[in-house]
């Protein structure tokens, strides 16, 4: 049977099937890639995000605390000192609150390895904080500064270079 010989009528009905038919298709594609849209936007913003801002908390709490631990060399009013000890104790606790996000949202071998990078660094440059404080603390400060450069610049040289790649990551 050729198309030529159906009625008019049927032919239009068989166009507009095979029309009504693409239409059909076409609103399925759309909306199956608008779901694949909402769905990576969502991600983007549930997981992507909050792990990138939890990596610049790091990145800013480390600079805020090393700017307060070279003002433990200039201050010397105990206030002024105790007002300084407060906001690094601040800093530290947005800090490992930030890391604590990453543990959990991190979930690639290379996000997980430079996370743990980050926390050995941040140990080892606590302590040498903790440290210049104490000997600041003993009015020792000749000794505390030649910690200083000695062993907690490079130390925070070293965490930041951590941190910068694990907020790249």
């Amino acid at each position: 049977m050729k198309i030529a010989n159906l009625k008019i009528g049927v032919r239009l009905g068989a166009g507009f099937g095979l029309l009504l038919l693409l239409m059909g298709t076409l609103v399925a594609t759309g909306i199956t890639l608008l779901n694949s849209a909402g769905k990576s936007t969502a991600h983007m913003v549930d997981h992507e995000w909050v792990k990138a801002e939890a990596a610049n908390q790091i990145n800013v709490g480390t600079r805020a605390n090393a700017r307060r631990t070279l003002e433990l060399f200039i201050v010397t009013d105990p206030a002024q000192l105790a007002n300084i000890h407060q906001r690094i104790e601040a800093n530290k606790k947005q800090i490992t609150a930030a890391l604590a996000t990453l543990e959990k949202l991190i979930d690639s071998r290379e996000g997980r390895e430079l996370l743990a990078r980050v926390a050995r660094e941040r140990t080892v440059y606590v302590s040498s904080y903790s440290r210049i404080d104490q000997l600041i603390g003993e009015n020792r400060r000749d000794e505390a500064s030649a910690l200083m450069r000695a062993e907690t610049l490079p130390a925070l040289d070293a965490l930041q270079t951590s941190i910068t790649a694990l907020a790249a990551l």
